[in-house]
């Protein structure tokens, strides 16, 4: 049976032919009904391979099964061997084992096991069930990755066991043990049975009872960090310091120097006076150094690494080849492992108590009147079925049970809270979800027992094998529940789902609400939110921008150090010398001192003289002293003056130093992110003291200033697990259709805004699709190029890339995002935009220019937080928050991403119901790491933990198929009713009143309160969809010119943000004008065929002498304005596009006209009026220099400017006389009475 068993483990499972075979324990081997797997450590060179996964096909699970059902026979014939089949079963003693003559247990090794094989096992290598796997199992439909899986090569697949993979090594036996099965039919393997079981033996275990794992997960993470400890140590022995001493060292060796191979080195010896190393002596040489080094592992290795160079280059210059010896060290960072040593003897524990949740529901449910019972049936179901492994967590959720809240598009899930903190959130599904409800609906307003009784309870409802024989009850049975429910959680779950569902460092939970909101889809404007972390006090609308201070002279570093001394120091007087007060040193802590520090720093923010004025990080370091000084700290309410001092100067004085006096409008997340980091890292300072000093200084500025949206993860990450957190606020897919359109609608209103401000207004409608489906960071979209955007068909595509105004967070940020135009919406609108748009610069820098620029500056980088604080004003909009991030979008768009990789049938089709617009792809039945990182890397992530832990708020959904794997398992009569606490026929009669459900919705109905979605509200119409706006001729002007450079009204429309009304009204009177000049105001290829206008354009001539013109004219008020309006209809009037060397109009008329120029420009135009006769007359323009009027030429003439200007004004004034209020200033108190009809002259 052991020779069989043996061949089995080598040939079909995979494992290498040496002594860690016969080193195999039950603890170490799992016997499922479709498969097993076992933990070899047939090859240990790193962490993740001690040990390893192996698969096991069905058919070497059951040849173990008859190996141990052998031993039992063992124990009747030969009762001497008793004790050591009891700890064989126990895993104390290997699985595997001889007997000898005298019927005493001997332990084997590969060697004396080899000689008792029969004699063509010995004609081949024992390894060749290895190559049989990788070649024929592959050839018979195993993939290459899987097969490489199975027999330890997990380099290649990415180590799917480790670093937080999403690979689950009980998923991962399905995807090999049936191709194992298949390859050992092939092969002719059968199950031989050995000696049958004696009953008498049936007093032996075959599970131990249940211990406590603490000790053995603690030793093997501790085993893991000192792996990475001397990993880190090794990376030492490249430093310059340690490639000299160990030079030294290896020069200074006796060996060497006898060899003479010291002063080859150093090439001052004949080659024949060298005596050469062999390879044989040059290893030994090598590890002699390495081991008197002692602890100090990077000098060892950089001994080794300096004599293989010192013995290369004698070896090389003496022509002696192969002699040279390799070098130590760690090739790759060691990572952790999910297998524990012993483990699955919890996986079999857990495994028999899920089995045993029917025999106790076929029980009966005992007296219903006991409480801390029924408390305790929860728990056992909770940790048995809920993979809820922490105690205080069970505790928890069991004292908040009638707070839970039942979705109703989940009909499984029960979401509870567990303790005082918002993100402190489980969620419960299936068994574990009815247990819960029916408990919270069956005992109301019952306290929570304390742990012991929980724990003398559950006594009740464990099996005999659980407890110790001889030996009292351990008193923290939940306790030891729970940590052998941890440890059976590491072959159930895969590593990331563990690390997401931890409770100390894993993913931050969104609060229920918000989870509640997503999951029902509940309509925008109906969602609560809960004002958190300052969310309350930091009303976005007193924000302001970022202070730039312009010209001021004052140093940052001089200011920061008068800003020190206004604390008081003990001993020393406080001189306040812009309020003028001494305060001695004897009365530094008086209750007035305090009062008079707060007005000096008063006096240091009101300073406005250019030599005085705070630079602006000085500025926001007095605005977080004051209010330190005035509403405390964190952690104090009424700080000491030295506790301000230390909060200051911990962060101060290097955020000034990297600061300094620059402005800070333009400063952008990841400048700011850099900044924090080195603020933290600087100094000998406490770490996690600066970090949460940081951010109490970022909140204090957010309540002043529109902060950046930098990611604060890193800097969080400072902080001790109890104090770290993760922003874990949703915005929700339905918020985000509103956010999108909302953007379009602000657009398109221009009313009670600047041209500037409608600008703004169209660049974050085109920004937010880019936010809002491609996950960007705030810098990686404002500074795109034109040349960074591509499209082809309905998909296109950004470049994330280093250009001169914006750097990448890290270099994993360098990417390309992918959007679907028809399906996402807003992205058309974008592309369509940015094409328009970028016909504003010449085409040889085109590609070069950035999108988010002002409109005549494609070039400019400036103007960027303006786009910014109003894409965070729309999303707040539609949230309701009092502070929002942009950054909330890219957490969206990485749930969208990742998420469905871990989903089940069942929750793919929820979220693909969830408002996104291209639902991804499912992922495969087991996920590789590979298909994790294909979806993070989009997110410009290296590390998927970091997505894991930061952006992914309802971890619970990462157990998505294990939950249904259990649903499908034990979701049935008898384990309903233990987990319920009634009899069977409660369970059946429910089925029958509900015959419309099926049986487990019935059961879930029965007991939970599922949530009412609120109704959506009323509609309300969009806005500004039929507004026309009033332009002044300056802004006009301004549009033709742009539109002139792009080829078409409409197109210089959508840059300056007018609406279809505008451009209907603005084009109407604009083919008026040109008729009547004959000449077009600017190139129009989109409409000028079709409205059959004039071809040629109106030269432009001195913009700056129209400047002043339109500025004149837009300032008029009163009588002045209606006098010169008149003069502008008379004019358009009279004016035919027959004059072509001057211009016609009546006498009174034009001389007015000169008078009003002579106000604007009356030395940079000469004007000249000549009488026809008929009360008519010619006006002709030059320049001011121009000596005879009579033969000026074309370079000199004026007439085009003098025609543009009437013609613009008189537009400005025609559309003023329409009477809607100005989108751009405040009306004229009387502009809308001047004008006539609407179809002009």
């Amino acid at each position: 049976m052991v020779t069989h068993t043996a061949c089995m483990f080598l040939v079909v499972a995979g494992h290498r032919p040496v002594d860690a075979l016969f080193a195999l324990t039950v603890g170490e081997v799992y016997l499922g009904p479709d498969g097993g797997m076992a933990l070899f450590r047939d090859k240990v060179h790193d962490a993740a391979h001690d040990p390893r996964f192996a698969a096991l096909a069905p058919c070497l699970v059951r040849q173990i099964t008859k190996y141990l059902e052998h031993l039992h026979g063992l124990v009747a014939i030969q009762p001497r061997l008793e004790s050591h089949v009891r700890a064989v079963l126990a895993g104390r003693k290997p699985l595997l084992f001889g007997i000898d003559k005298d019927a005493n247990p001997t332990p084997l090794t590969m060697a004396t096991w080899r000689r008792t094989l029969p004699e063509e096992w010995t004609e081949q290598p024992l390894n060749w069930g290895r190559v049989w796997i990788r070649t024929r199992g592959v050839e018979a439909g195993l993939s290459p990755e899987w097969a490489s899986v199975q027999l330890g090569h997990l380099e290649a697949v990415g180590y799917p066991f480790s670093n937080a993979s999403p690979t689950a090594p009980a998923a991962a036996i399905t995807m090999i043990a049936p191709h194992l099965e298949a390859l050992a039919r092939s092969m002719g393997w059968r199950v031989r049975s050995g000696l049958p079981t004696n009953a008498d033996a049936k007093g032996i275990r075959d599970l131990p009872p249940l211990q406590s794992w603490s000790t053995v997960v603690a030793d093997h993470q501790a085993d893991a960090r000192a792996q990475v400890r001397q990993w880190r140590k090794g990376q030492l022995a490249e430093t310059a310091i340690y490639r000299r001493q160990a030079e030294q060292d290896v020069l200074s060796h006796p060996i060497l120097i006898e060899r003479r191979i010291d002063k080859a080195y150093r090439d001052q010896v004949e080659g024949r006076a060298v005596q050469p190393l062999q390879l044989e002596e040059a290893e030994a040489l090598r590890d002699t150094l390495f081991e008197a080094a002692d602890d100090d592992v990077a000098l060892g290795i950089a001994r080794s690494r300096a004599l293989r160079r010192v013995l290369h280059r004698v070896n090389k210059w003496l022509g002696i080849t192969g002699q040279d010896p390799g070098a130590l060290g760690t090739f790759r960072r060691p990572l952790d492992n999910a297998f524990v040593p012993g483990m699955m003897h919890a996986v079999r524990q857990v495994d028999a108590l899920r089995r045993h949740a029917a025999a106790l529901g076929s029980a009966g449910p005992g007296d219903w009147r006991d409480f801390p019972r029924a408390c305790a049936r929860v728990a056992y179901v909770l940790a048995v079925f809920g993979y809820l492994d922490d105690p205080d967590q069970i505790e928890g959720v069991i004292r908040h049970r009638e707070s839970c809240k039942g979705p109703a598009n989940l009909s499984d899930v029960v979401l509870v809270p567990w303790g005082d903190r918002p993100e402190q959130v489980v969620a419960l599904r299936n068994l574990a979800a009815v247990a819960l409800a029916r408990l919270a609906r069956r005992y109301v307003g019952q306290s929570m027992p304390d742990r012991k009784t929980l724990s003398a309870a559950l006594a009740e409802f464990l099996p005999d094998w659980e407890l110790p024989i001889g030996r009292p009850r351990p008193p923290e049975l939940l306790v030891m529940l729970c940590e052998t429910v941890g440890v059976a959680n590491r072959f159930e779950l895969s590593p990331a789902a563990r690390f997401a569902l931890g409770t100390k460092s894993g993913a931050t939970n969104a609060c229920i609400t918000d989870q509640l909101a997503l999951i029902d889809g509940d309509p925008v404007g109906t969602i609560p939110r809960m004002e958190l972390d300052g969310d309350a006090d930091a009303d976005a609308g007193s924000a302001g921008p970022l202070p730039s201070v312009i010209g001021a002279r004052a140093n940052a570093r001089s200011q920061y150090l008068a800003l020190c001394r206004t604390l008081p120091s003990t001993g020393a007087t406080l001189a306040l010398p812009l309020t003028q007060v001494t305060v001695p040193a004897s009365q530094l802590f008086q209750a007035g001192t305090r009062r008079q520090v707060i007005a000096e720093v008063d006096a240091l923010l009101a300073q406005s003289r250019p030599e005085t004025v705070l630079r602006p990080v000085v500025r926001m370091l007095a605005m977080w002293t004051r209010q330190m000084l005035v509403e405390g700290t964190a952690a104090q309410r009424n700080p000491a003056d030295k506790t301000v001092n230390t909060y200051l100067t911990r962060i101060g004085g290097t955020l000034v130093e990297l600061l300094g006096n620059s402005s800070l409008a333009d400063l952008d997340d990841v400048d700011l992110s850099e900044t924090y980091q080195a603020a933290i890292l600087a100094g000998g300072s406490n770490r996690t003291q600066a970090a949460s000093a940081i951010l109490e200084f970022h909140r204090c500025s957010q309540r002043h200033f529109d902060m950046p949206d930098a990611d604060l993860d890193e800097v969080r990450s400072h902080l001790r697990n109890s104090t770290q957190s993760v922003d874990a606020r949703l915005i929700l897919p339905q918020e985000r259709v509103a956010i999108l359109d909302n953007a379009l609608a602000r657009a398109r209103d221009g009313t009670g805004r600047t041209p500037e401000d409608v600008r703004v207004y169209r660049q974050a409608a085109v920004a937010m699709p880019l936010y809002a489906w491609g996950g960007a960071r705030r810098a990686e979209i404002l500074g795109l190029r034109l040349g960074d955007v591509w499209s082809v068909g309905e998909q296109a595509g950004i470049r994330v890339r280093r250009n001169r105004s914006r750097r990448l967070k890290t270099a994993a940020a360098r990417r390309t995002l992918l959007f679907d135009s028809p399906r996402q919406r807003g992205v058309s609108h974008t592309l369509e935009w940015i094409g328009i748009d970028g016909l504003r610069s010449a085409p040889w820098q085109r590609a070069r220019a950035y999108i988010f620029s002002p409109a005549g500056e494609p070039m400019a980088v400036e103007g960027r937080d303006a786009i910014a604080r109003t894409c965070v004003e729309l999303v707040r909009e539609v949230t309701s928050r009092g502070r929002e991030r942009l950054h909330r979008l890219r957490h969206l768009v990485a749930f969208e991403r990742t998420m469905p990789l871990f989903l089940d049938d069942v929750d793919s089709v929820w979220l693909q119901g969830c408002g996104i617009a291209v639902p991804t792809p499912p992922g495969p039945q087991v996920v590789l790491p590979r298909d994790l990182m294909e979806r993070v890397v989009t997110l410009g992530h290296v590390d998927w933990r970091t997505t894991i832990r930061s952006y992914l708020h309802l971890p619970w959904l990462m157990r998505s198929r294990q939950d249904r794997a259990l649903a499908d398992t034990y979701m049935h009569r008898r384990e309903v009713a233990f987990a319920m606490g009634v009899s069977l026929p409660a369970v059946d009669k429910i089925t029958q009143q509900t015959k419309h459900l099926a049986p487990a919705l019935a059961w879930l109905a029965h007991v939970r309160t599922t949530r009412q979605v609120p109704l959506a509200p009323a509609p309300t119409d969009p806005v500004g969809a039929t507004v026309r706006t009033q332009w002044t001729s300056h802004e006009l002007d301004a549009l033709f010119r742009m539109a002139d450079r792009l080829g078409g009204l409409e197109s210089a429309a959508r840059v300056y943000g007018a609406t279809a009304a505008d451009v209907t009204a603005i084009r109407r009177h604009v083919s008026i004008v040109e008729r009547r000049m004959g000449r077009a105001l600017f190139r129009d290829r989109e409409t000028r065929e079709l409205l059959d206008g004039p071809l040629r354009v109106l030269k432009r001539q001195d913009s700056a002498l129209l400047d002043a013109f339109f500025a004149w004219f837009d300032t008029l008020l009163g009588d002045e304005r209606e006098g010169a309006l008149q003069l502008l209809e008379s004019m358009v009037e009279t004016m035919s596009a027959v004059d072509r060397d001057g211009i016609v109009g009546e006498t009174s008329a034009l001389y007015g006209f000169v008078r009003m120029w002579e106000q604007v420009a009356p030395t940079r135009i000469r004007l000249e009026v000549t009488n026809m006769g008929h009360a008519h007359a010619k006006l002709r323009a030059c320049r001011r220099n121009t000596d005879d009027l009579a033969d000026f030429g074309n370079e000199t003439r004026l007439d085009g400017v003098v025609r543009r200007a009437i013609a613009t004004a008189w537009i400005a004034s025609r559309l003023g006389a329409l009477g809607v209020a100005s989108a751009f200033s405040p009306p004229h108190p009387r502009s809308a009475q001047v004008g006539t009809a609407d179809t002009g002259p």
